[in-house]
Order: structure tokens, then C-alpha cells, then sequence
């Protein structure tokens, strides 16, 4: 298979993505400023960077220590919920003790409330989703000829038998995973990005579709560009497009509320209702893991 040859449907989605998060932050801004942006710096990056790579390594110096090629689907989630929770405490670490002072939500409204919010969206969501990722199989499915393969994290999960692997495994997924990529994700990464490109100007051909606003343009990048890591670090070409919508929607939920609660509760809602249905269902089809 011809890399040429994923250009026809890379492009397809790719002018979707953009034309619907271009049309999501026009609307958002009849509505205010969003979420500001923070502008950290080289050492809050190097901090950043560095503590996501400690925390790979320690998981992997475990897995090599305790036969991880053994381990089952307790261990593997029990490992994964570790590297989660060290990631967090490494965000507030930053946030505490880093150059760049910033809040993670900007907003008087309750948790509870933003949470709401951003559930009954996920909810109406969940079904398209369900269609893209069954459409970006069929199509990948077709285009290679044969099987695509699935998100490994899937395949771990449909292998779960007893309590306590579908009670570790729900715990990673449904809480630690949520609360952690968001912080990274849209928290960090996304507001660094607003931050960044709002000083840059590399971007002037966007003027012909986003305008002269600076922040419009800065948020665009910065939702797409993020997202696109997002998606990426999930793994799978099968995954790829609709986790890449996915981070777009958390995106543009945080700039709408300036609260993390909302797209914290729109990736547990969305895990859990992934993780309720292959338990039930056992299969995997069109089903993702972000």
C-alpha cells in the first residue's frame, strides 16, 4: 500500500476538520475571549517533556523488572494508571513551581455545571462518532485490502475476565486517562499553542479564510495542532480521524466554558460509554478509545 494512496481521504476529512473548527471558533467568539492563553516558557517545556519521558521510562523499567511480557490485563492497566497519576501530579508540579502562573479554569460557574455541559454534548456526539470511526474503517479496510487493525488498548480490554481486571481497567480509562490527557491536552498543550502562535507570524496565508484576528487564528492552530498530537499518540491510522475530531470538540468545549471540567467529563462520559459496550457487546467495531 502506497502512501499516494491514503491522499484522496486524508484530504476529504482534513478540509472537514478545518472547515468545522473554523466554523466552531467563529461562533464561539460572538461569545467572548475563551479561555486565555499562557505563554510558557523554554524550561516549562523542558520541565513538560521531561516528565512525560521519566514517566515512559519508569513504566517500562517496571515492565522489564516484573516480566511484562507476561503481565495481564490487571497489570498492564494497573501500570498504566501509575504513569497517569504521575503525569498529574507532574502537571500541578508545573503549575506550582513552573515560570508561567496560570489557572486551569477561568470561569464562576460550579464544576457540576460545566460537567453537565459538556455530558449532554458528548451524549448527542456519541453516535456520530460511532459512524466515523465505522466509516474510516470501511474505508481503510478497503483502500488496504484487508483486516485494519484495531486500537491495542481495545483488544486489551475485550481480553478482560473477573472483577478486578474490568475494575482496574474501568478505573484507567473512565478516570485516570480522562483527567490526565486533558490537563496535557487542552490545559497545557492547547493553551501553550494559543499562547505561542498569537507572538508568531507564520500564518498570514490563513488571513484568506480566518480573517485578521490574531486570536482567531491563534486559536485555529492551536485547536488543530493539538488535536492532531492528541490523535496521534492513540496509536492506530483506524483511530486517527475520529479521536482527531474528538480533540477538536474537547477543544473548542474548553474555549466555550474556560473550564477543564467540561472536556474532563466529555472524555469520561465517552470512554465509559466505549468501555460499557464492548463489555456488553464483546466486539470492537466502531468502537474508540481516546
Amino acid at each position: 500500500m502506497e502512501c499516494s494512496d491514503f491522499v484522496p481521504i486524508i484530504l476529504f476529512w482534513g478540509v472537514l476538520a478545518l472547515a468545522f473548527t473554523r466554523r466552531g471558533l467563529v461562533k464561539l467568539r460572538q461569545l467572548g475571549d475563551g479561555i486565555s492563553p499562557v505563554r510558557f516558557t523554554i524550561r516549562d517545556y523542558v520541565f513538560a517533556l521531561s516528565a512525560i519521558c521519566f514517566s515512559l521510562f519508569f513504566v517500562q523499567v517496571i515492565r522489564n523488572l516484573l516480566d511484562g511480557e507476561n503481565f495481564g490485563v490487571l497489570e498492564i492497566f494497573a501500570m498504566t494508571i501509575v504513569m497517569h497519576l504521575f503525569l498529574i501530579i507532574s502537571f500541578f508540579a508545573l503549575k506550582k513551581f513552573g515560570d508561567s502562573k496560570f489557572k486551569i479554569s477561568e470561569t464562576e460557574d460550579s464544576p457540576v455545571k460545566c460537567a453537565k455541559f459538556g455530558v449532554a454534548v458528548v451524549l448527542l456526539m456519541i453516535p456520530l462518532m460511532f459512524l466515523t470511526s465505522s466509516l474510516a474503517m470501511l474505508a481503510l479496510g478497503l483502500m488496504t485490502g484487508g483486516e485494519v487493525q484495531k486500537q491495542e488498548v481495545l483488544e486489551t480490554i475485550s481480553e478482560s475476565s473477573g472483577f478486578w481486571d474490568f475494575a482496574v481497567s474501568g478505573i484507567s480509562v473512565i478516570v485516570t486517562a480522562p483527567i490526565c490527557e486533558e490537563l496535557i491536552f487542552r490545559c497545557f498543550l492547547y493553551r501553550g499553542l494559543k499562547g505561542l502562535f498569537e507572538r508568531e507570524t507564520l500564518f498570514g496565508f490563513s488571513k484568506i479564510f480566518l480573517g485578521d484576528s490574531v486570536s482567531l487564528r491563534a486559536k485555529f492552530f492551536a485547536v488543530v495542532v493539538s488535536s492532531a498530537i492528541f490523535a496521534y499518540i492513540h496509536f492506530t491510522i483506524s483511530a486517527f480521524v475520529p479521536i482527531f475530531f474528538l480533540g477538536i470538540i474537547f477543544a473548542l468545549a474548553y474555549e466555550r466554558t474556560k473550564s477543564i471540567w467540561t472536556p474532563i467529563a466529555m472524555h469520561a462520559v465517552f470512554n465509559a460509554v466505549n468501555f460499557a459496550l464492548i463489555g456488553i457487546v464483546g466486539g470492537m467495531e466502531g468502537f474508540i478509545h481516546a
